[in-house]
């Protein structure tokens, strides 16, 4: 039977009783409320052993990969298993046009043959500490929000120099509870990361974005990396005698698999959410920000996509960068159906008028106009909001804003007369940036984009920045025209640019300063902090100031109730159960899939939806052999209710005992507005099954070698 939403809210706000799946509980400090209903459900491990800063724990094998992803340890030799979409961009720097790893996969051999990958870090947390009572000391008289984070950046390095005195570490600190609660983390980097395998994009995005956050998938989405270090196994660059590194920690491996009701835990690096968000949040979301930016980024995405299909080079450029896009645009649309499928805009009234209650019961009325005031304080920004979403999703999407964006620091230092060692420094730093971005670029879809996006601008806010319309008069108000002679004219979509900064001299200065796109770039950039950031700035920075508040009065309103903190790409721990769920009237999920979906999807030829010739044959043979399941099926993937968001793309999902069943990859399309408001009736996270990983590595990739690494319990 499903109680009435409002019973259901007034319930919760009585009894210290979260929803089932609910919650990205920090490990280092897990109330006990939550360690007991996890030993109930029937977890073995102890909170010792999910986080200890002394003694080797399951936190010892997570790490944060790329900046954005989470990754894990699964053998004593610094074997690490993630996401194949988190190393899209690291298969795609890897590749060439002969050798393309994304489309073919990747499978080293031995150690030897294992690819270094630039740029690539992974970062592994060791020490936790609350500093909260040190840093609201220095900002408790501080109302402007400008100032107030200034203060906190400035203590904060204080607090990192102090951790990290000459011990080679990292240390960052993080905000909780809106800015009430603060944590110092110290850290070790790793930069020497090498790729050991991955399967074609085939098989790592089966589906494409035509699957991307939908239910049933079929994805073999992961990816294998090792981890390398000095001889004292401590973080180094890049070495060819570094050796892989010996984790402190690594997750065993079940082949057992999952059934409906076993508990299962995300370990992980949650992005962001707004759990907290007020009513007059929800409705900037739904009915501002959501709209524009999902109509805006859907033009963008179908001009690279129609590029893209019509030139293997551009592809090669751009797959990384469309799917990227691609990924939010369709959460954004699966975030407004759920938004407004349970009605969370009335939901969260129901609690705000609970709230009101609470706070009229106080005998010094502090938080009485707490909500009145946000209110008109949303009210204020959602104008403002509009105007920000249409510059950043339609006048910011040309890219070559972006390359005016790297050169303009050269340009401002040569044209100050700045030492000539600094210009040369300086110049080395510009022409690696701007090597990197180039390599994928084309100028000629930059061209259509902007043509359209300066177009689709116009229409929603009707005024164009003086600068530009002037520009756009000259070409008869035509954008085609406009954004074709801009092209045509600019320097810096040209392939010679990196040549001119070889000679950089004062005619290089001179020609790129009086460029007509390096121009309006830059009086875009003034327009932008001049004329529309100020407004939006002074009134988003209220909202923050009043949300920090609301979180505030709401610990203090409701003592009975455990809050979780919003995400903050900071370690986190999750936990469910495997599921299915009903995504609409009269339709009934099941909790997993097996390779029979991948034939039944298959279309030859298909960019999204082919299979390589031998898994074709792995699939036909029916061998699963210790893969496969009791019913003669090899499991591909699975759901259960976890509280995930990005930045869990890799997270393990591990079972009551600690050990690895899957790899998580995605939520459901339908329950992605669980970054505001988690419905444990169908927001599922989507895992691809630990032996369908194992299956892909040794019979498909025949990298049956590393499971000698592993370790595998049946």
């Amino acid at each position: 039977m499903r109680y009435p939403c409002r019973l259901l809210v007034f319930l919760n706000l009585l009894i210290p009783l979260w929803a089932e799946g609910q919650g990205m509980w920090m490990p280092w400090q897990m109330p006990d409320a939550v360690l007991a209903d996890l030993k109930q459900k029937g977890l073995t491990l102890s909170a010792e052993e999910l986080f200890s800063p002394e003694k080797p724990s399951v936190k010892d094998a997570i790490v944060l990969f790329g900046g954005g992803c989470t990754g894990e340890f699964v053998s004593s030799q610094g074997l690490l298993f993630t996401n194949h979409h988190c190393a899209r961009g690291v298969l795609q720097q890897l590749s060439t046009l002969e050798r393309d790893l994304l489309k073919e996969g990747f499978w080293a051999k031995n150690l030897q043959e294992e690819l270094p990958c630039p740029g690539l870090t992974v970062m592994l947390v060791k020490q936790v500490e609350e500093i909260t009572d040190v840093v609201l000391q220095v900002i408790k008289d501080v109302a402007n929000e400008g100032k107030r984070q200034r203060l906190v950046d400035s203590i904060s390095q204080v607090l990192i120099s102090q951790a990290t005195p000459g011990n080679g570490y990292k240390a960052f600190v993080r905000p909780f509870y809106q800015g009430n609660q603060y944590f110092l983390f110290v850290a070790e980097e790793f930069r020497d990361v090498r790729l050991v395998g991955a399967p074609p994009q085939s098989i790592g995005n089966f589906g494409g974005d035509t699957d991307n956050w939908m239910w049933p998938r079929h994805t073999g989405d992961f990816a294998v990396f090792r981890v390398y270090a000095d001889k004292n196994n401590q973080p180094a660059a890049y070495a060819p005698d570094n050796q892989p590194y010996r984790p402190r920690y690594w997750l065993p491996i079940s082949l057992r698999g999952v059934e409906p009701g076993s508990l299962t835990l995300v370990y992980g690096f949650p992005g962001r959410t707004s759990q907290y968000l007020p009513s007059y949040g929800v409705q900037l979301v739904q009915e501002v920000s959501n709209p524009v930016r999902i109509a805006l980024r859907g033009q963008r995405l179908n001009i690279w996509w129609q590029r893209m299909t019509q030139n293997d080079t551009v592809w090669l450029k751009y797959v990384a960068k469309y799917y990227g896009l691609s990924n939010t645009y369709k959460k954004w649309q699966g975030e407004q159906y759920g938004l407004q499928r349970v009605d969370v805009i009335a939901l969260k009234r129901d609690q705000e008028a609970a709230f009101q209650q609470r706070a009229a019961q106080q005998a010094n009325g502090r938080w009485l106009s707490l909500l009145e005031e946000l209110r008109l304080s949303y009210d204020s920004l959602r104008l403002h909001q509009f105007s920000v979403d249409c510059w950043n999703e339609a006048m910011m999407a040309p890219e070559l804003w972006r390359i005016a964006a790297i050169v303009q620091p050269l340009v401002d230092s040569s044209r100050a007369g700045a030492p000539s060692a600094t210009i040369h420094s300086l110049r080395d730093k510009v022409r690696g940036q701007l090597a990197d971005f180039l390599r994928n670029y084309d100028a000629q879809t930059d061209l259509q984009v902007m043509a359209a996006m300066l177009r689709l601008y116009q229409e929603k806010v009707y005024v164009l920045p003086p600068f530009l319309q002037k520009l756009l008069q000259k070409q008869r108000n035509r954008y085609d025209a406009f954004a074709s002679w801009l092209f045509r004219r600019s320097v810096l979509d040209d392939p010679d640019l990196l040549k001119r900064l070889d000679e950089w001299n004062a005619k290089s200065v001179r020609k790129i300063f009086a460029d007509p796109a390096y121009q309006l770039a830059r009086h875009l950039s003034d327009h932008f902090s001049t004329v529309i950031n100020p407004n939006y700035k002074r009134w988003n920075e209220q909202v923050v100031r009043l949300n920090r508040s609301y979180m505030q009065a709401l610990r203090e309103l409701f003592p009975e109730r455990i809050f979780f903190p919003d995400a903050n790409l900071t370690l986190r721990l999750s936990y469910g159960q495997v599921a299915g769920y009903e995504p609409r009237d009269g339709v009934q999920y099941h909790h997993y899939t097996t390779l029979a979906g991948v034939l039944e999807k298959y279309k030859p030829g298909d960019e999204e939806f082919d299979v390589p010739q031998h898994l074709l044959e792995l699939a036909h043979s029916g061998n699963w052999g210790i893969y496969g399941n009791s019913k003669g099926e090899l499991q591909t993937c699975f759901i259960a209710s976890n509280h995930t968001t990005g930045g869990n793309s890799g997270s393990p999902v591990l079972n009551k005992n600690g050990e690895l069943i899957g790899i998580n990859f995605d939520r459901c399309w339908e329950g992605t507005m669980s970054d505001i408001y988690f419905d444990p009736s169908f927001c599922r996270n989507i895992a691809v099954d630990i032996r369908y990983v194992l299956f892909l590595i040794d019979r498909f990739g025949g990298a049956g070698y590393l499971l000698q690494e592993l370790d595998l319990r049946r």
